[in-house]
């Protein structure tokens, strides 16, 4: 079973801290043993609990041996998910429990952890959201990552490897701050001045502090560490702070003024996403990497800094080559993207809601993985003539966009490019592009379907190319072009809004030149033979006019012709 292979080798990586050897020979496996409730596997004689069936109980005892196999561990997600678990006691000779096992057992009020258990792995108890209290062992010499959410935590003194105060987890040394309790009481904390390094998920989800004060001696902020700390409102960031991980801050919808260290070096992916209030931040000289969507905030960059620039609170490259970060809390509704920029990075416009348009320079040759993921209000985008690459789900979810005619030169468009864009149906592709990501064009998501292809959705392209293949694989419509209808149709690859936006309005619908009908090729026909009869009408009344002129002229020539001759 794949869930056994999964346990096994989770096993297999903790055998080194456990100090157990592997034999040459390898473990003895037995998968997908049952007895009762539980699934397990026998490995080298011992039984682990691969999957539990019990629906009925809501104070569980594990037993000691299966099958007359001891039970000496609980594999990953063993129990994750069963929310009639109020209280669990696992037994005696158990060493390891995997990670997720507990996940999610959002009912669990108390768990028995026996003295011999040595590895608790990471997210063993995420999610558990009644439980209230966390006992630690002796024995236990290794904690993974965010292996408890909440539950305030003591340690037994005995232990080597760990400690607690005030019910918050730390190493022993009380150097590296492990786990802050979701449901501890208080709503601000000051972290002790032993600590150095605070870990990934450390404080994560814990929705009720607004204030933590960090000591100078901390140096690195773990992946996650204040990630859905969604009152916090106020952090100083201490001098000898050299990096932020990936989402350290993210969710922490209540941030505000954040003043990033001289001494940082580094901040990760998604660091600062979703801190929709915070004001702008400068980037100090010291900073010379930056993840992808680290800020949704407008920034500035000290003039000094080696790796960085920024223009209207748009991050770039030193020499703006590399657009990496359009505020998304920045309010314009159209955007210029400079000449000089040659890459749109990952994630770069993600979630800019309030963008409608946005101008791309011919010198942009790659868009990034979700550059403008759920733009949901762009309607107008006009791809650059030396386009080579379009990324991963670089226009999904951009609910509004309702053509897409991508350039001659492109060779590749990732999976999900175009995803649910909804009211797009027609697509015209060169034969330039050589691959396409699964579902790139045509799917949209339903709620209780998942992935649906549209109906409607048509291809246009060359007999015999990718999109050929493309829309053969998917069931979509292909429409074959000559070269020459294909060079004409991606020659008028620009977009024209129908109706202007007005204040308060909604957005212009927006269409390609190619999918307008001039006014002369709607008109022409009617134009020709009306204009023909205009012109027979006028010439005729003309005519008449001229033949009137002259018999007016012989007229009037007969009625003088006698005084004439008599004054003569």
């Amino acid at each position: 079973m794949k869930r056994g292979l999964v346990c096994l080798l989770t096993l297999l990586m903790l055998l080194p801290i456990l100090g157990i050897g592997a034999s040459t020979a390898g473990p003895q496996i037995t998968e997908g043993m049952v007895d009762g409730d539980y699934v397990f596997d026998v490995i080298d004689g011992d039984a682990v609990i691969v999957e539990y069936h019990g629906d009925a109980q809501t104070d569980l005892v594990i037993p000691h041996a299966l099958s007359g196999y001891a039970v000496t561990a609980i594999g990953e997600s063993a129990f994750s998910d069963h929310t009639e678990l109020k209280t669990v006691v696992i037994p005696q000779g158990v060493t390891a429990i995997g990670r997720y096992a507990f996940l999610d057992c959002t009912n669990l009020e108390k768990v028995t952890i026996p003295e011999g258990v040595e590895v608790i792995d990471e997210m063993a108890f995420e999610l558990c959201d009644s439980l209230s209290a966390v006992n630690i062992p002796a024995s236990v010499q290794a904690i993974g990552n965010s292996a408890f959410y909440k539950g305030i935590i003591t340690v037994a003194p005995e232990n080597q490897y760990y400690s607690s105060r005030d019910g918050v987890l730390f190493n022993k040394e009380q150097t590296t701050l492990i786990r802050y309790p979701v449901n501890k009481s208080g709503s601000t904390y000051a972290i002790p001045n032993t600590v150095t390094t605070l870990v990934d998920y450390a404080f994560y989800q814990c929705k009720s502090l607004t204030s933590v004060v960090i000591p100078s001696g901390i140096t690195q902020i773990g992946v996650s560490c204040f990630s859905g700390c969604e009152q916090l409102k106020t952090v100083v960031l201490p001098k000898g702070l050299t990096s932020i991980g990936d989402s350290a801050f993210s969710f922490c919808y209540s941030l505000t003024d954040v003043v990033l260290p001289e001494t940082l070096t580094s901040v990760g992916d998604d660091a600062f996403v979703y801190c929709y209030n915070m004001t702008p931040v400068t980037i100090p000289d010291s900073v010379v990497s930056i993840g992808s969507g680290a800020f949704d905030c407008e920034l500035s960059v000290s003039p000094n800094n080696p790796a960085y620039s920024v223009e209207d609170g748009v991050l770039f490259n030193k020499n703006k080559t590399l657009l990496i970060r359009y505020p998304s809390n920045k309010n314009a509704e159209s955007y210029v993207i400079p000449d000089s920029v040659i890459t749109i990075g990952d994630r770069a416009f993600q979630e800019c809601y309030p963008l409608r348009e946005v101008t791309f320079p011919n010198s942009v040759t790659s868009i990034g993985d979700s550059a403008f993921h759920y733009c949901e209000n762009l309607t107008s985008v006009v791809l650059p003539k030396g386009l080579t690459t379009i990324g991963a789900d670089a226009f999904s979810y951009c609910f509004k966009l309702s053509q897409a005619m991508i350039p001659d030169g492109v060779t590749a468009v990732g999976d999900y490019a175009f995803y649910d864009c909804n009211k797009l149906t027609e697509v015209v592709l060169s034969d330039s592009v050589v691959e396409i990501g699964a579902m790139a064009f045509g799917y949209v998501f339903d709620e209780n379907e998942g992935d649906v292809a549209k109906d409607n959705f048509t291809i246009k392209g060359i007999a015999g190319s990718a999109a050929n293949g493309y829309c053969e694989e998917n069931g979509f419509t292909f429409t074959a072009l000559t070269q020459e209808q294909l060079m004409q149709a991606l020659t008028e690859n620009d977009f024209v809004s129908a109706n202007p936006v007005q204040p308060g309005g909604t957005a212009p619908v927006t269409v390609p030149k190619t999918q307008q009908t001039s006014f002369m090729e709607q008109y022409g026909l009617w134009l020709l033979i009306g204009g023909g009869a205009v012109l027979l009408i006028a010439l005729t009344v003309i005519l008449l006019l001229v033949l009137k002129l002259k018999r007016v002229q012989y007229v009037v020539s007969t009625d003088e012709a006698p005084n004439d001759h008599g004054k003569k």
